[in-house]
């Protein structure tokens, strides 16, 4: 028996008496011996794909954040095109949407000065060459 840290994840197998035994449905031809209908259950009492580790907070962010970029290209198309009032509303819609975008992102975060944090760490990596 192991002692892994991976024990506990483990089903308990059962003793052992030193003798192999091999069963084999079907040999004498039991009419029962069918394969069983295949259940869709985890891996060890697992789900099988990981949830999540955001709330709905990251998806009301993405989701503004793709709606202020949206009304920000209306609004420079509107601009080249001479419409002024297009222009003002999506720029407008653009700034609000920017606004809930942060006021979800601090929800999810928990506190203002984490997400202000955020904002202001960049990670400046070098293009790297696919070669």
């Amino acid at each position: 028996m192991t002692t892994s840290p991976f024990d506990a994840d483990r089903p308990p197998e059962p003793p052992r008496d030193g003798r192999r035994r091999r069963r084999r449905a079907g040999r004498r031809g039991d009419p029962n011996a069918t394969v069983p209908d295949a259940e869709f259950r985890s891996y060890y009492g697992r789900p099988i794909v990981k949830q999540a580790p955001w709330g709905h907070e990251i998806a009301y962010y993405l989701f503004l954040g793709g709606l202020a970029a949206g009304s920000g290209l209306v609004g420079a198309g509107a601009h080249l095109t001479g419409r002024p009032t297009l222009r003002r509303n999506a720029r407008l819609g653009a700034l609000a949407s920017v606004g809930l975008g942060g006021v979800a992102l601090i929800a999810d975060l928990g506190r203002p000065e984490r997400a202000l944090n955020m904002m202001r760490t960049a990670k400046a990596d070098p293009p790297r060459r696919l070669v």
